[in-house]
């Protein structure tokens, strides 16, 4: 089977055939800013068109088209569609369904699985404000911001002297582009206006909506004040804990110092000061020892110069349980593509990643080892990088593998932060799927009487990556003495069925199986199985209905009963010796008897008086022949003429047990006949040459139920099938 695996990325996030070609969404998974869609493809009429289709209903009432891509055979195919899905996913509801329409070359149209997609929160509107803005003698206004946004966003400055129309004014502005989306603190600088002061305000663009800022009065610049300050930024590294403190010393000597502890009452612990000369405005760093995790950190920034102290407001900050090392876990690792030819298959991997707040990213990557302790490593995937501080892996594949069922492997994740921190996640056993068993099996049998054919589905299986050659045999024999070929069939997919057709058969029963081999040389030969196509059996009966004494002549009726699609020829012939060994008299000429079943009749001449043994025999369109069971008559050349004293003596005959399970034994008071089996219609369902005394099971022919039995020329008697 072909299968062609297409990535697909959307804004969005979930957990988790017509003949020619068969479409699935195997599995998906969460990334940064949407998801990927693993879908399997198997084409096997070259092009094959997918069209993307989104829903809000799993009924697909509406239908809302993404993408349109084509797959060729064997194309491994990854699309980036971030643009067109997002253009066209829903905001609202939370969730929606999404599948595949699938077109193959000859325009045959169907439908994947279809599956509910859960979107992460919209992106909101984002929001801002500044929180402090002074200016210093080199006339530069130094403004801090906080703002919140999960997409990137334009943020526009402006100045003005009247806060009236602050936001009406053609004002100096400047425009750059924020792409985190944590709160942080920055500067910047615009050019001073003499006067009192002035005011500043922001602006904040997303593509969901704008927020602006209070507007906040700038002083002008004095040299000697008191100093002012903030805290920028905190965040974790290497397990300790880093402060970025804003200082405005107004060109006095300015020192910071910093206290810290678990509780905000006793900040008892300090770092060292740090000591700011000169003008304008400084940035104070520190870095903590080593923290303990999963504790809260309280620190308080105090500023002092000649004219006074400030301290900056109380900041805290929780160091986490393991504040610089990332960790990966969920990780999850299956062989896929087993391909028996090459003994090769891949293997994917999954997992779930958690970075430090610190990290900016990580690169995460896919081992492959024969040893649980990864001392040697056999297979590397490609390096992803995440784009987050916490998701979901795409797959990590590695592909090429020596594939062999009496090996374990193990499969782990590993992966480097920016801060070169390695780590790995615990190792995984890749259970090594059994491969399919090549097998057939013989599905359904239907007949056809007339036209003496048959129709034989074949239901086959075969193993990954192979193709089966696979021959009908059939035979009358249960143990394929003589056996006859009804075709061998290349059998392409995965699984199936492939039919048969059976003609010119002349035996009501044969006995049918598969054999085959694969592209690998494996064999299989299904169950055998019995098929009977049920045609009435070929069979003669007879009556006599008069005698004529002086002239020793007899009027014989025959009853024939032909084989569907054939007509028979019948003879009688007539001797003293029920076994016929008497040098018979035959009929000198035979009758025709060219319908399904009918009467012929015969005028026999006798030539001596006693007891005369009477038979019908022939043969049919098709060769094959029948006698009907022996009957007697009686002719006593005495008898007053025309008085009709013995026309036929009729064969007396008993059968037992009845009712019975099927299985008879069979007693009259001549040496052979023919026993027939009708049903309560006439129509003779069962037919055979029989002795006196003989068993016969004729169970397996009749199911339970009234019938009638004659022998020779007896009368019809009941026969009850039970069970």
């Amino acid at each position: 089977m072909k299968k062609a695996i297409l990535f697909l990325v959307a804004m969005a996030t979930f957990s988790s055939t017509f003949a020619a070609v068969s479409t699935s969404i195997i599995s998906t998974k969460a990334i940064s800013g949407g998801f990927s869609i693993e879908t399997a493809v198997d084409s096997t009429h070259g092009a094959t068109q997918l069209v993307m289709q989104l829903s809000p209903k799993s009924n697909f009432n509406t239908v809302t088209t993404v993408a349109t891509f084509i797959v060729s055979n064997d194309t491994l195919m990854n699309q980036n569609i971030l643009d067109s899905v997002y253009a066209n996913m829903p905001k609202s509801p939370s969730e929606f369904y999404i599948r595949w329409k699938v077109t193959d070359s000859s325009g045959n149209t169907t439908y994947s699985n279809s599956i509910k997609v859960t979107t992460l929160p919209v992106s909101k509107i984002p929001t801002i404000n500044v929180t402090q803005a002074a200016q210093n003698v080199n006339d530069t206004i130094y403004t801090f911001l906080k703002y919140t946004s999960n997409v990137k966003a334009y943020i526009l400055r402006y100045g003005a002297f009247n806060p009236n129309n602050f936001w009406v004014s053609n004002l100096p502005m400047d425009t750059f582009r924020v792409d985190s989306a944590t709160d942080k603190s920055f500067s910047d600088w615009m050019d001073a206006v003499s006067g009192s002061g002035f005011y500043v305000g922001y602006i904040i663009v997303n593509d969901i909506g704008t927020d602006t800022t209070s507007i906040m009065k700038v002083a002008p610049y004095v040299t000697g004040q008191a100093p002012t300050g903030n805290i920028d930024s905190i965040y974790s590294k290497n397990k300790c804990i880093v402060i970025k403190s804003k200082v405005f010393g107004y060109d006095l000597a300015t020192v910071a110092t910093i206290k810290y502890g678990k509780t905000a009452s006793t900040m008892t612990d300090t770092l060292p000061r740090i000591s700011f000369s000169g003008k304008g405005a400084g940035y104070g760093t520190w870095t903590t020892p080593v923290v303990t995790g999963g504790q809260t950190y309280y620190f308080k920034v105090t500023i002092t110069n000649s004219k006074g102290s400030y301290d900056v407001p109380l900041a805290s900050w929780y160091a986490g349980q393991d504040p610089a090392v990332f960790t990966i876990w969920n990780d999850t690792a299956y062989a896929v593509n087993l391909n028996p030819t090459n003994n090769k298959m891949d293997v994917e991997v999954f997992g779930d990643y958690q970075l430090a707040s610190n990290s900016g990213w990580a690169d995460l990557w896919s081992q492959l080892s024969s040893d649980s302790t990864f001392n040697s490593i056999d297979k590397v995937s490609s390096k992803w990088r995440t784009t987050g501080t916490a998701g979901s892996t795409p797959s990590l594949k590695l592909t090429d593998v020596t594939y062999d069922q009496s090996k374990p492997l193990y499969a782990r994740i590993t992966g480097t932060n920016e801060y070169s921190e390695k780590v790995f996640s615990n190792f995984k056993i890749i259970y090594m799927p059994k491969l399919r068993t090549y097998k057939t099996a013989v599905k359904n049998m239907a007949g056809n009487k007339t036209g003496r054919t048959a129709a034989i589905t074949v239901r086959y299986v075969n193993t990954e990556h192979t193709s089966s050659d696979n021959e009908l045999l059939y035979d009358t024999d249960s143990t394929f003495s003589n056996p006859k070929s009804a075709g061998t069939q290349t059998c392409l997919n995965d699984s199936g069925d492939a039919t048969y057709v059976i003609n010119g058969l002349t035996d009501a029963t044969i006995w049918i199986k598969v054999v085959g081999t694969n592209t690998i040389n494996a064999t299989t030969i299904s169950v055998v199985k019995k098929f009977n196509l049920g045609l009435t059996p070929f069979s003669y009966s007879f009556q006599v209905i008069n005698m004529n004494h002086a002239a020793h002549t007899a009027e014989v009726i025959v009853r024939y009963q032909n084989t569907e699609g054939t007509t028979s020829n019948c003879w009688l012939k007539i001797d003293k010796d029920p076994k016929f060994g008497n040098n018979p008299v035959i009929s000198q000429t035979s009758n025709f008897c060219g319908n399904e079943s009918g009467t012929t009749t015969f005028n026999i001449a006798l030539y001596d008086t006693g007891r005369y043994y009477i038979a019908a025999y022939g043969t049919n369109s098709e060769g094959k022949s029948t006698i009907s069971g022996n009957g007697s008559l009686g002719i006593n050349l005495n008898s007053t003429l025309g008085v009709h004293d013995a026309l036929c003596n009729r064969i007396n005959s008993t059968v037992y047990p009845n009712p019975s399970n099927g299985l008879i034994t069979l007693n009259f008071d001549s040496y052979q006949e023919q026993l027939m089996v009708s049903d309560v219609n006439g129509q003779v369902l069962f037919s055979k040459m029989v002795y006196s005394g003989q068993q016969l099971d004729i169970g397996e022919s009749l199911s339970p139920g009234v019938y009638y039995y004659t022998l020779g020329n007896g009368i019809a008697k009941p026969l009850l099938i039970v069970r």
